[in-house]
């Protein structure tokens, strides 16, 4: 009866070890041309003629980014982007969907980040960090290179938000 009982308990920990989810590495998988992206990046808390917000709702053929200071409306810009430019940021989901971020209670002049990938009314990705000094930095730089090409399809989006 006990080697039952034994036997029985390690097969459900192997089966739970073995199709278990991978804490170490998150899988966005493939994502379609129906696809939409949502980038969010919310700028500190300074004077209004400064502070510019931004979210880009990005598909497979275009990019449409709102800038914003404290709710006031600055830009409303749509863009065309290529395939090649949609097909290197879906590269990248699964690497964005790693990156190691910090929980961060409370911070002064900080800044935040938010991504996320809905496909075929299925949320693949919903990442949302704080950056505050040196903490969630790099993980930012990461997020902001892998936009960079989709805001550079928006004409004039450098004036929009500085």
């Amino acid at each position: 009866m006990r080697v039952t009982a034994l036997l029985l308990i390690l097969a459900g920990a192997v089966g739970v070890i073995g199709c278990g989810d991978d804490d170490t590495a998150s899988d966005v998988g493939a994502v379609s041309d129906r696809a939409v992206i949502e980038f969010h990046y919310g700028d500190a808390s300074v004077p209004p003629q400064f502070h510019r917000s931004y979210l880009l709702t990005i598909t497979a053929t275009s990019v449409h980014g709102v800038v914003d200071s404290y709710g006031n409306e600055l830009a409303d810009e749509t863009a065309v982007i290529t395939a090649e430019v949609w097909n290197a940021l879906v590269a990248q989901l699964d690497d964005l969907a790693d990156l190691d971020v910090d929980e961060i209670e409370g911070c002064t002049g900080g800044t935040s980040r938010s991504l996320s990938v809905v496909d075929d009314n299925t949320t693949r990705l919903d990442l949302d960090f704080d950056v505050c000094g040196d903490t969630n930095a790099s993980a930012a730089k990461k997020l902001d290179d892998a936009i960079r090409p989709i805001t550079e399809q928006i004409p004039n989006w450098a004036e929009f938000v500085s």
